[in-house]
This record gives C-alpha cells, structure tokens and sequence, in this order.
C-alpha cells in the first residue's frame, strides 16, 4: 500500500488553529455525515507532515487515533488548502507507489509500451486540483457565491495553461488529458453528462480510451472516482458513471431534470461557460444501450412483441386468420431465436431487434420497441448506429399505415423499393 507524504506550507496560516476552532462548533457525527464521502480517500490511507514544528498532532492521533484522524481531520486540511489556494507538493517515490493499486493493476494488462506513459499521466494528473482561479488568485469553488462566480469569471482553460496553474475543472481537466494522452498515442473520446432543468445544470465531463478490446474510464477531477475503471463495454463504463452521479447527487437531483450524455470533440479554449454547454449541446447526444442475445427465456415476450407489430396494422382479421398468425410467430421465432437480440436501455430490456443477412445486404426482419420507451430517440439512435457500422445496403419491411415509422425510416436515408396492399419495401443504400 503507498503513501503520499503531503508537506503544506503555511507559515501565515495556522492550520491547526482552524481545526480547533471548526471541531468546537461540530459534533463528530456532523462532521461524519459533511465529511464522509472522504471516508477512503482514494482507499488508502494518507499520512499529514506539517513542515512547521509549532504544532504537534500527536494528541489528535491519541484521542481519535490514525483511522478516525484520516476520516475526519484529512477532509479538514483539504478543504482549508483548498479554501486558500495553499501549494500543496508530494513527493513521490516510485511509480509503483504513486499510481493508485487498483489503477496499476487496470495497466499492467495493457498494451507494454503504454504502460510506463499511462503511469506518467496519472502522475502528472495528481498535480492538478480541482477549481478555477478568479482574477485575484482565489479558488472560486471555496466562495460562497460559487455559481456566480463561476458563470461571471470561467473561461475554458488550454492545458498548457491548467498545467502552470495547477488547477482545473473538470472541463479543463479533460482538456488537458486528452492533449497527454493524444501525445502517446491513444485514441480517446469525451463525454459530457448532465441533467437539466429549467433552473439548473448538473454536469460532468470525462474521458474514455478503448484499449485491448476494453474500454476505460480515466478519473481525476471527480475525487471520490479518481483512477482508471476497466470495462467490457461502453455502455457499462457510461451506464455506471451514470449511476455514480446520481448517488453522488441525489440530494439535488429529481423528477423535474432531464437527462443527457453527449460525445463531443475538442471545443475552442478561453470560451465562457455558457458558450460552453451551447457547443456541448450541440455535438452528438448519446443513447446508451446495448445489445444481447435473446434466450429461451425470452420467447413468450418475443412472440408478445412479434404479434403487436402484426396485429396492430391488420384490419378485419376472423378467428381463423389471428389463430395462422399465432402459430405463423411460435414458428418464425422458433427457428430464429438465436438471431434476435434484446436491446439493453437503463439495464432493462425494452424491445427487440432481428437482423438477417441476406445476398444483397441486411434485412432489418424486426423491430421492437416497448410503449413507454418510445419517442425518446432510442429507436433512431439504434438504427442510425446499424447504417453508420455497416458498409452494405439495409433493408426493411413497414406497414404503410405506420406512418411515423415510414417518416422515420426516410428520415434515416431508407427509399421505397416495392408496394404490395399494406407494406412497403424500403432500402438504405450504402453501397452507391
């Protein structure tokens, strides 16, 4: 286990006196319940040496002892280094003790002549507080007016400049990660998660890397997530930073804000925050979901989904006609069970996709969406992903009186090839 030897300067603040003013105004549950996200900062324990020698913890180790002095004193100091803008230096030992363990062993699988640059990133990451520095050299994140301090002074900082301040948000951050990792060359990609309101924006932007087939989520500006998180997917590793926002802010977060992710390439610098988030709102919004393989499990809810699309636009249908599409579907499903896929939103399954190869392209055989997911995007999103990653013509049939699905099928580039009574024969051409 490492550990980072933290030397602050503060030979005209007195560090302790503030803690033994700020202890004598808070029980100890008040401060665990302000202080506890801190509670494993970064998991492991940290060690506090104070250059000046007037004051000694000695006591404050003995009355709480080491865990209880980390969990409550250590968010203490940050919060006050941070509060004055205090240089804060760390000396490191090896790379092996800075790079967080679980972050070392996330680069040992990957590829060798990464892994000493990857280390060296983190490194140099851990230089970097979190804030923005007004005019006068004041972290505006420890004013009390942070909000309008932010919106009247923020500009979007080039790295360069985030690397001789020391500090940054985390749209600065990820700025600056995505110069350092471009000079290594990994290919990386940018998102922006929020969620809106008429009155708020509660955001977070950070930066992905596919490597070795899996994805990763490189953390530093959000403190209680800082390291690199391996997934199998995308939409995990965004399913997931999803989720640990909405822990993180569920006290501000309700029914009343919408949600977005956007995928965005590099903004121009020295941009203020509101022309910001108009770029960001801009760039491409992101559906996450995911596809996989239907099972046995899934045939009664298929066979649902299959008659709803049939039965929904036949007219006039007699008991003889609805009992030859019944066994029409347990039969079609049957032999293709293993090509359907169910479409993974939120991690619940809200339709179905059934997609064959045929000699002039792809046959788009069905698609399923459930009621209460539909008018979101998602339909779109999953179909215009299906034209984008394949190089051959698409095809699909669609019920004439579905005419939402016709306008969204010409939306998405799809012609009329064909007419019979009651469908139309639609292609997406990819090979002209």
């Amino acid at each position: 286990m490492k550990k980072l030897y933290y030397f602050v300067t503060c030979n005209s603040i007195d560090i302790y006196e503030y803690l033994k003013l700020y202890l004598s105004s808070h029980d100890y549950e008040k401060i665990w319940e302000e202080f506890k996200v801190y509670k494993e900062v970064m998991g492991l324990k940290k060690q506090i040496v104070h250059t000046s020698s007037n004051y000694n913890y000695y006591s404050l180790f003995k009355k709480r002892g080491f865990d209880k002095f980390m969990e409550i004193i250590y968010p203490l100091v940050l919060k006050y280094i941070n509060s004055k803008v205090i240089n804060v230096k760390t000396i490191k030992v090896s790379s092996k003790d800075i790079v967080d363990e679980n972050d070392y062993q996330v680069i040992v699988k990957t590829k060798r002549r990464f892994k000493s640059k990857i280390i060296n990133i983190i490194n140099l990451m851990g230089t970097i507080n979190y804030g923005f520095l007004d005019k006068e050299g004041i972290n505006i994140f420890a004013l009390n007016n942070v909000e309008q301090s932010f919106n009247e002074n923020y500009y979007l900082m080039p790295p360069q400049e985030t690397l001789n301040k020391k500090v940054g948000t985390c749209f600065d951050q990820v700025e600056l990660e995505r110069k350092l990792f471009s000079k290594i060359g990994i290919k990386t990609s940018s998102y922006f998660l929020c969620f809106k309101n008429n009155d708020c924006i509660i955001s977070h932007t950070f930066l992905v890397y596919e490597l070795n087939q899996k994805f990763y989520w490189f953390e530093h500006a959000w403190y209680d997530e800082v390291g690199i998180h391996e997934f199998e997917c995308l939409y995990d590793l965004l399913r997931i930073v999803e989720l640990k926002f909405l822990k993180s802010h569920k006290k501000e977060i309700d029914k009343s804000f919408d949600e977005y992710i956007f995928k965005y390439e590099r903004p121009k610098f020295n941009i203020s925050s509101q022309n910001f988030y108009n770029y960001i709102f801009k760039q491409k919004r992101v559906i996450n979901y995911k596809l996989i393989k239907a099972t046995s499990k899934d045939f009664e809810r298929l066979k649902k989904y299959m008659l709803a699309n049939i039965l929904k636009f036949s007219k006039d249908l007699t008991n003889d006609e609805v009992k030859k599409i019944n066994l029409y579907v347990n039969n079609e499903i049957s032999n293709k069970l293993d090509k359907y896929k169910n479409i993974i939103y939120k991690d619940v399954i809200i339709g179905s996709i059934l997609i064959s190869k045929i000699k002039r392209g792809l046959l788009i055989e069905e698609i399923y969406i459930e009621d209460n997911y539909r008018n979101k995007g998602i339909g779109s999103y999953l179909l215009n992903d299906i034209i984008l990653s394949n190089k051959k013509d698409i095809y699909l049939w669609v019920y004439k009186d579905n005419k939402l699905a016709v306008k969204l099928y010409k939306s998405l580039g799809f012609n009329i090839l064909q007419k019979t009574k009651t469908r139309y024969y639609m292609v997406c051409n990819k090979s002209n």
